[in-house]
């Protein structure tokens, strides 16, 4: 890539900028004034997402066919994950777990599959849909996944439990990936699609999180739930690269989100620091506090334009592995920081919940978490870069 070639990728067009000034304005005007009542609540925020809804931001990314926004470029998903994190992550959660629907159904699906699911969406009312992968013992190990599919005329037997499944007691379908019986490691993943209310399916209770507090996410039982052959995404036991691909598209989109809970938190103690005063002075005059706060703003923008740059990676259709992993690294780990830096600045207020700073920091926390912790996206990078596919010029 040349020069020109890299700076002209972190700059945004003017399309890409009207989805940024949509996703901020809605923010803005519906997802922050209620996000401190949804944290406190643990509330499943109804209202706010039926607006979402109207505003098209929950079909977003379902393309303009089947009845979405068609907003299918990574790196407007990604202005848009930032904005909507800002509001409250918790609230962009229901519209992250459905955007890994989406995003699997568009990499393995047929048209037939996608009109079938993307159409129901978009009706009147919000729906919403999740992709099951993780499981009890198995997380970032995809090839530990025990769910086992077994063939029986006309279609598949799936048994198994998967955990943290964000959207799933709500969904009207789930994505679940699972195993063909008999199979092992890579070999035999396959992806399923699962009515929300199929016979065999059951819920547990919604997880009571540190951080995150208004997403709805629970463990999923599968019994013995029948799926027929016409809901099998791609080839059985070729699904990998399927889900390989969901989750390096999710890991920048949590890139993105992770720069929106950095920016909130840097913006409140910034206007706090320069409006508090002490021994005579604003806080932000003495060089502890501000020198931090410098510091943060440089990680937030690396962190901002490391994302961008895999989402343009992605949207040219390049191997995405170590530079999403990268991105959501180094995002994530910036947000835990930054939030960490505004509580600091903030002292004794930053603690309670009269100031939002508690709850960006315990929300940012999940991030070095979600989609593989950093230790995994570390595993990622150092064999790509051991391996000859990462560059260093």
């Amino acid at each position: 890539m040349t020069a020109a070639e890299a700076a002209g990728e972190l700059l945004l067009s003017d399309d890409e900028q009207q989805v940024r000034e949509w996703a901020r304005g809605f923010a803005a005007g519906y997802v922050r004034p209620a996000a401190a009542a949804l944290d406190r609540d643990r509330a499943v925020p109804h209202d706010v997402l039926a607006e979402a809804h109207r505003a098209g931001l929950t079909t977003f990314a379902v393309p303009a066919e089947f009845g979405g926004g068609g907003v299918t470029s990574a790196l407007s998903t990604a202005l848009i994950a930032e904005e909507m994190a800002w509001g409250c992550v918790g609230v962009y959660s229901y519209i992250e777990g459905l955007n890994m629907f989406v995003s699997a159904l568009r990499e393995a699906g047929t048209g037939e599959q996608q009109e079938q699911w993307l159409t129901k969406l978009c009706g009147p009312a919000p729906q919403f849909a999740s992709f099951a992968c993780t499981e009890p013992e198995a997380g970032s190990d995809v090839a530990g996944l025990t769910t086992t599919a077994r063939k029986v005329p006309d279609g598949w037997l799936l048994r198994g439990q998967k955990v943290f499944i964000t959207n799933a007691s709500l969904a009207q379908a789930l994505i679940v990936v699972g195993r063909i019986q008999g199979t092992s490691g890579h070999d035999g993943l396959t992806l399923f699609i699962v009515e929300g209310q199929a016979e065999g399916l059951s819920y547990g209770p919604r997880a009571r999180t540190m951080g995150w507090r208004a997403s709805c996410n629970c463990p999923v039982h599968l019994d013995d739930v029948f799926v027929p052959d016409s809901q099998v995404l791609g080839d059985p036991g070729h699904g990998f690269r399927a889900v390989v691909r969901t989750f390096e598209l999710s890991r920048v989109e949590v890139a993105a989100a992770s720069v929106g809970i950095a920016r909130a938190a840097l913006e409140y103690a910034r206007d706090y620091a320069a409006g508090r005063q002490a021994f005579g002075r604003p806080i932000s005059r003495f060089q502890g506090l501000s020198f931090p706060l410098a510091d943060a703003a440089t990680r937030l923008h690396a962190a901002r334009l490391l994302t961008w740059s895999a989402a343009r990676a992605a949207d040219r259709g390049e191997p995405l592995d170590a530079r999403a992993a990268m991105a959501k690294l180094f995002a994530s780990e910036a947000a835990v920081e930054i939030t960490g830096v505004a509580l600091q600045v903030l002292g004794g207020h930053g603690y309670v919940e009269d100031h939002p700073v508690e709850k960006w920091l315990r929300d940012a926390r999940l991030e070095t978490i979600e989609e593989g912790t950093s230790e995994i996206q570390r595993l990622i990078i150092a064999k790509a870069l051991f391996g000859g596919q990462l560059g260093l010029d």
